[in-house]
């Protein structure tokens, strides 16, 4: 039989945790690293034993999967192409995809974002090697600097850097293009003290239970 601690073992540390999963009967669910030669591995786990559990860690894996940009294989772990951690920006990821309701459909975000302060839309374009410029849609002065606040909210969501020669410019230290990801990170960005306090919130509820600790 085998034991919490080889369990806890195989799954490696805990990045995230979302203690009350409302979609599934308030379940713990927490998301796992470890490293299998060199790359860095995910996957969204469960030590409780209420009914939809299983179906819910599928659910979540299949929509880091596809908003990540992420692979995932049969036994719900998932990694970056690059094979890289890029931690900061999983942990967004998988709150995201816990929050996404299961009868919604599961589609990568859109390299923009609509500025509700300005009425404008942020872009981001691929550069390649993992690097991306912003910009806005429309040709008017950006008095309030919103595409250096999307910028500066990237590189904190992101753990990216910004190029040197330019303030809008900013890249994936792996060199590697993550286009979905940064996607989903961009809906955050123009409010990244927000999302910040959401991951600090959820950092600071508790821990994940093992099946004899929960209700089932």
């Amino acid at each position: 039989m085998i034991t919490i601690d080889e369990v806890l073992l195989e799954l490696g540390s805990r990045v995230e945790l979302v203690p009350m999963d409302a979609q599934c009967n308030d379940a713990s669910i927490a998301l796992y690293s470890s490293l299998d030669q060199g790359e860095r591995l995910f996957r969204p786990h469960s030590f409780s034993n209420k009914p939809g559990v299983a179906e819910r860690l599928e659910h979540v894996a299949e929509t880091m999967a596809v908003l990540g940009g992420m692979v995932l294989d049969d036994h719900l772990r998932l990694k970056f192409p690059c094979g890289e951690g890029h931690v900061q920006a999983c942990r967004r990821l998988f709150l995201d995809s816990v929050k996404l309701d299961m009868n919604d459909p599961i589609e990568p975000r859109p390299l923009s974002v609509d500025d509700r302060k300005t009425g404008d839309t942020i872009l981001v374009h691929s550069n390649g090697s993992g690097e991306y410029t912003l910009s806005k849609e429309s040709n008017e002065v950006d008095e309030r600097n919103r595409v250096g606040v999307a910028t500066l909210g990237l590189v904190k969501l992101g753990e990216l850097e910004k190029c040197s020669g330019s303030e809008n410019r900013i890249r994936f230290t792996c060199g590697v293009p993550h286009d979905e990801l940064l996607a989903l990170l961009l809906t955050r960005a123009l409010d990244v003290r927000s999302a910040a306090r959401e991951i600090d919130a959820f950092a600071s509820r508790g821990v994940l239970s093992a099946p004899s600790a929960q209700s089932v």
